[in-house]
């Protein structure tokens, strides 16, 4: 057994021996996660991202989210396709009938709700704010990743190639799009320059 598969299989037993344990608090905190990660969820919360970039003026940005769905959704299942790794309950394979690298929960809370965080932060007025609002999403993103191993449902690599797939979209599209410009409706516009508005006073004409 090579570093990885032991790395694998050892937070698999660990979080296994937490599943046998029957704690009720774990019970409806786990069933709570799963919502989150359900397909509706992240379905409206990505329409959230949407409106937010298109109220905000960037239109851009509503595009280059979009492609960065449709990509992310391109990875997960051509790479589970060729991978075809089986995750360690075979009762996962109803959920994930490709494999389980990556894990598709991971790869798409870390897009979806990294781009909400942006978007939040980008209304935030101190560090404070913008600091509550990361850790909310960070918490949530890697406790969604936790409730898949938990239930046995990937491994600990699925869930990290997962993670690190979804992050590195969001650095992307930001770079590409520029999520962190602009404005929630009420705003100004996140950049005159894109919407080809030229921002040059003209000086005044000389009276006849």
């Amino acid at each position: 057994m090579d570093p990885i598969q032991g790395l694998d299989w050892g937070a698999y037993y660990w979080f296994r021996t937490q599943r046998e344990l029957h704690l009720p608090a774990v019970e409806i905190l786990l069933t709570i996660l799963a919502h989150l990660a359900m397909p509706v969820t992240l379905g409206l919360l990505g329409v959230c991202n949407l409106v937010w970039f298109w109220r905000a003026g960037n239109r851009r940005a509503a595009f280059v989210f979009v492609g960065s769905v449709v990509v992310a959704l391109g990875i997960l299942f051509g790479t589970q396709l060729a991978v075809q790794r089986l995750p360690p309950l075979e009762l996962s394979t109803e959920l994930t009938p490709l494999g389980s690298f990556p894990n598709g929960e991971a790869l798409l809370t870390s897009l979806i709700y990294g781009v909400l965080a942006l978007n939040m932060t980008s209304g935030c007025t101190g560090a404070r704010c913008r600091f509550l609002v990361w850790l909310v999403a960070v918490v949530l993103i890697l406790a969604t990743g936790a409730s898949v191993m938990y239930v046995g449902g990937a491994f600990l690599t699925d869930v990290l190639a997962g993670w690190a797939a979804g992050t590195l979209l969001v650095l992307v599209g930001d770079r590409l799009g520029g999520y962190t410009r602009g404005r929630p409706a009420g705003g100004r516009e996140y950049s005159a320059a894109d919407s080809g508005i030229s921002t040059r006073s003209e000086p005044p004409q000389a009276a006849k």
